[in-house]
């Protein structure tokens, strides 16, 4: 996940703005997954991880930019959710 140091400053997070969205949307599709296809992710240090970084992400971005890019995770596709994920392994 990416360190929230790097968004500090406004030129930091447009910059990165792409990826932080691609970031929240991945966040939101968790969720749907683990309940649909039975991922069981919340098992263990999982959760911590995940709540984790959502409270760092959510302390980096707006919240109209929160809320629509979690809600679009939330209707992703694992399909969907896996092109993000190697889209910004690609972009790095």
């Amino acid at each position: 996940m990416m360190k929230s140091s790097g968004f500090q400053n406004q030129a930091g997070r447009k910059k990165h703005a792409p990826s932080l969205v691609n970031a929240v949307r991945l966040l939101g599709v968790i969720p749907a997954l683990n309940q649909n296809v039975h991922m069981f992710f919340w098992l263990g240090w999982w959760r911590e991880v995940y709540e984790r970084a959502i409270a760092q992400l959510r302390a980096i971005t707006s919240q109209k930019t929160w809320e629509k890019a979690f809600a679009e995770g939330e209707a992703l596709s694992l399909r969907g959710a896996v092109a993000i994920a190697l889209q910004e392994l690609h972009s790095q």
